[in-house]
C-alpha cells in the first residue's frame, strides 16, 4: 500500500510540473491568440528551448527600424527600448538601431522594417488590427497605424512582463502570439488582395477610414464581390467620369467604397448608417416639377466691424429656391444679425410668405465666415423657418489635427433650436435630390491624402444641376 501511495504521489507531481507554465492572458480582453503559421522558425534551425531570451550575453536584444521609417514609427521604437531598459534589462540599448535584415540575430522588429519576419506578419493582418508574434528569433510588433503599432507594443510588454526566466532576465515563448482589434468595423471587411494600405484614419462623427493605394480598377471590382459575400447590400452606386463611389448597408452600419481611378486608390469609409440621409439619394422617379422657378441668390455679408471691414472681404451666403417653393442655404456668413437677416428676408420675399421652409443648410466648412451666421439666425427665426436638414462634413479625429472652427458652436444651436432635423455627413460621389435639383458632391476630405494643413481645404466641393444649368461651389477651396 505504501508502494501504491508513492507512486501516485510521483505521478501527480509529474502531471502539476508539466502544466506549469508562463501564463500570457492576464486579463487581457482585447487580444486573442492567432493562427500558429506565424511562430515558425524561419531560420530553419530547431530550438530546444521554448522560450526566445531577450538578452544575448550580458545585453538586450535591439529594437529595429526601418531605414525608411516615418518619424511615428521611430519615436514608438525609441520608447519602446527605452520601456525595456526600465524593465530591467538593465544593458539595453536605448536607441533603436536600423534594420539590416540580419535573420541570424534574437532582435525586436517594430513596423514594416523590410525584414520577411515583418512581411510574413503583415500578411496575416486583418484591417485595424494589431500583432505582436515571435517568428524564428525575431520577435515582430506590427499595426495598421499609430494606434495599432501601440498596441502591439502593449501586447508585447505586457507578455514579458509576465514571463522572466529563474534569473528574473526577460524572454518570451517562442510560440507567443497576440492579435488586438483596434477597429472592429475596420477590421470586419475584408482585406484587399493587392494594394498597399496607405492608412487607417478618425475623420470624425464616428466615421474611420482606410487608404489603400496602387490598386488597379479589375482588382477593386473583383473586391466587391468580396464585399457583397460578407453581407454588405449595395444601396446607392454612382459614378463621375471613371471614379466610382459604392454605399453598402449592413444592420446599422454603412460603408462607403471610392475608387480614385488616377489615384489608383481605394478609399473606404465606416460608419453609422445615421451619418447618411438614403433616402435623400434615392431619385424619386414620379417626381412632378414645381411651378416655382429655381432661382440661385448670392446674397452679401456683414462687415460690421471695422477691423473685418477693413482688412477682409470673405465669408460666402447662398440662398437657393427649388422648384416647390422650399430653399437650400448655403453657409451664409459671421455671427452677425445683418447675415441671418439679410438671409431671411431674401427667402421671405421669394416664398411670398412669412413662414419658410428650408430643405437643407449646407456648410462648405465651419469657418467663421461661412458657418456662424446660422447661430443668430436660428436664435431669431426658428418659430417662423423650419430646417429639415443640415449637410456638412466636420473633419475630426486624426484628419483635423490642431485647425479650430466654429463647430461646436453651430452644432449646439443645431441642438438647441433644431433638435429634430436630419444631419448628413457627406462624403464625395454622393448624390443629392431635391425635386428638379440635384446636388452631386465632387470633393470631400476623405479624397485628400494627407492630413489637414489649411482648415480652407476641408471645404465641400459640390455642383449644383438643375434642367439647363449648372454651377459648382468651393467655399474656401484652394489646393
Amino acid at each position: 500500500m505504501k508502494l501504491k501511495k508513492l507512486l501516485l504521489i510521483f505521478v501527480s507531481c509529474l502531471l502539476c510540473l508539466s502544466l506549469v507554465s508562463c501564463s500570457l492572458s492576464g486579463g487581457k480582453e482585447e487580444a486573442s491568440d492567432t493562427e500558429g503559421e506565424l511562430t515558425e522558425d524561419t531560420t530553419g534551425t530547431e530550438n530546444a528551448d521554448p522560450y526566445l531570451p531577450l538578452y544575448e550575453g550580458d545585453k538586450g536584444v535591439k529594437v529595429i527600424y526601418s531605414p525608411a521609417a516615418s518619424s511615428e514609427v521611430i519615436n514608438i521604437a525609441s520608447q519602446l527600448a527605452r520601456s525595456l531598459g526600465r524593465m530591467g534589462i538593465a544593458t539595453h540599448e536605448e536607441s533603436p538601431a536600423i534594420a539590416t535584415d540580419n535573420h541570424d540575430s534574437i532582435e525586436i522588429l517594430v513596423g514594416e522594417t523590410g525584414y520577411s519576419e515583418s512581411e510574413q506578419a503583415y500578411a496575416s493582418l486583418g484591417y485595424g488590427e494589431a500583432k505582436a508574434c515571435v517568428i524564428g528569433n525575431k520577435v515582430v510588433l506590427v499595426g495598421f497605424n499609430k494606434a495599432s503599432l501601440d498596441k502591439a507594443v502593449e501586447l508585447f510588454l505586457y507578455a514579458i512582463n509576465e514571463c522572466k526566466d529563474e534569473n528574473g532576465g526577460a524572454r518570451i515563448p517562442r510560440d507567443f502570439s497576440e492579435t488586438a482589434i483596434i477597429n472592429e468595423k475596420i477590421a470586419a471587411l475584408p482585406v484587399l488582395s493587392n494594394g498597399v494600405l496607405s492608412g487607417l484614419s478618425d475623420t470624425g462623427d464616428s466615421c474611420y477610414m482606410l487608404t489603400v493605394k496602387e490598386v488597379e480598377k479589375n482588382e477593386f471590382e473583383e473586391y466587391l464581390g468580396k464585399i457583397a459575400s460578407a453581407g454588405y447590400a449595395l444601396s446607392i452606386a454612382n459614378k463621375i467620369e471613371n471614379n466610382i463611389f459604392n454605399i453598402y448597408k449592413k444592420g446599422d452600419d454603412a460603408l462607403t467604397l471610392m475608387y480614385l481611378e488616377n489615384l489608383k486608390t481605394v478609399k473606404m469609409l465606416t460608419e453609422p448608417a445615421r451619418n447618411i440621409d438614403f433616402e435623400l439619394m434615392t431619385k424619386d422617379t414620379s417626381y412632378v416639377k414645381g411651378n416655382a422657378e429655381v432661382t440661385l441668390t448670392q446674397l452679401g455679408v456683414a462687415y460690421e466691424d471695422a477691423e473685418i471691414a477693413e482688412y477682409y472681404t470673405s465669408g460666402m451666403s447662398y440662398v437657393l429656391r427649388l422648384d416647390n417653393g422650399k430653399f437650400i442655404i448655403i453657409d451664409g456668413g459671421y455671427d452677425k444679425q445683418g447675415d441671418a437677416d439679410r438671409i431671411y428676408e431674401t427667402m421671405k420675399k421669394q416664398a411670398g410668405s412669412d413662414e419658410v421652409t428650408v430643405a437643407a443648410w449646407i456648410f462648405t466648412h465651419m469657418h467663421s465666415d461661412h458657418a456662424k451666421a446660422f447661430i443668430p439666425f436660428a436664435k431669431t427665426y426658428r418659430d417662423r423657418v423650419t430646417i429639415e436638414k443640415f449637410i456638412y462634413n466636420k473633419p475630426g479625429g486624426d484628419i483635423v489635427g490642431n485647425h479650430t472652427d466654429s463647430y461646436a458652436y453651430v452644432s449646439t444651436s443645431i441642438k438647441t433650436y433644431y433638435p429634430d432635423a436630419v444631419i448628413t455627413k457627406a462624403h464625395a460621389g454622393q448624390k443629392y435630390y431635391f425635386g428638379a435639383v440635384e446636388i452631386e458632391m465632387l470633393y470631400s476630405l476623405d479624397i485628400s491624402l494627407t492630413a489637414l494643413k489649411n482648415y480652407n481645404n476641408s471645404s465641400l466641393v459640390f455642383r449644383i444641376n438643375t434642367e439647363d444649368k449648372q454651377i459648382m461651389m468651393m467655399g474656401d477651396y484652394s489646393e
